[in-house]
C-alpha cells in the first residue's frame, strides 16, 4: 500500500474469518472483520456506498473459494474497483487443520486422517473462471501492464487478474 501511495484515511481493508482475518488490524487504514466468506460482499457494499475509497478485501482459500465462492464470481461479474487478495494455505488454519478446498488430494489433515479423498480445488483455476464469467473485460496478467490497458479509451470494463498458477492435481 505504501508503494502504491494509498492514503490511509482513504483506504479500507475488509476480511472474513480465517487466516486473513487479522490483516485489517495490522495496517493503518480503516478496517473491518466480517463473517466467514463475506469479505467480498462487504467490499462491494463499501465501494457502492463510498466509491471514492480504495477498497481492499482479503480472504483465505476457505473464505474465498468455499463458503465465499459464489461471492467471488459475482464480485468479478460486478467488476467494481476493488482489490481482492486470496491467501491460499491449503488448509483451514483457524480450525487447526481441517481440509480446505485447495488441500491437495491425499494430504493427511486432522479431518482427513487417511488422506484427503477429494481432488484439490486448485484445479478450478479461479482466475480462469473469472475470465470466462465476466464477459469481455480487458484481463491483465501483470501489474505493470495496467497503465497501457487503461489508455484504450473504449470504456470497456477492466478486470486485473494475475496469471493463473499451474493447476495442482
Amino acid at each position: 500500500m505504501a508503494k502504491l501511495q494509498l492514503e490511509p484515511w482513504n483506504t479500507v481493508v475488509l476480511s472474513g474469518i480465517g487466516c486473513s482475518s487479522r490483516l485489517p488490524g495490522y495496517v493503518e487504514t480503516f478496517g473491518f472483520n466480517g463473517v466467514h466468506g463475506r469479505a467480498l460482499t462487504l467490499a462491494m457494499g463499501v465501494k457502492v456506498a463510498r466509491p471514492e475509497l480504495n477498497v481492499i478485501a482479503v480472504g483465505g482459500d476457505g473464505d474465498g473459494i468455499a463458503i465465499g465462492g459464489n461471492h467471488f464470481l459475482h464480485a468479478a461479474r460486478r467488476n467494481l474497483d476493488v482489490a481482492y487478495f486470496l491467501m491460499d494455505n491449503e488448509i483451514y488454519g483457524l480450525t487447526k487443520g481441517q481440509a480446505a478446498p485447495t488441500t491437495p488430494a491425499g494430504d493427511k489433515t486432522k479431518s482427513t486422517f487417511w488422506g484427503n479423498p477429494e481432488p484439490s480445488g486448485r484445479s478450478l483455476r479461479a482466475c480462469d473462471l473469472v475470465r470466462r464469467d465476466v464477459g469481455r473485460p480487458r484481463v491483465l496478467g501483470r501489474p505493470e501492464d495496467a497503465d497501457r490497458a487503461d489508455d484504450a479509451g473504449d470504456g470497456a470494463p477492466r478486470v486485473r487478474v494475475p496469471e493463473c498458477p499451474v493447476a495442482v492435481a
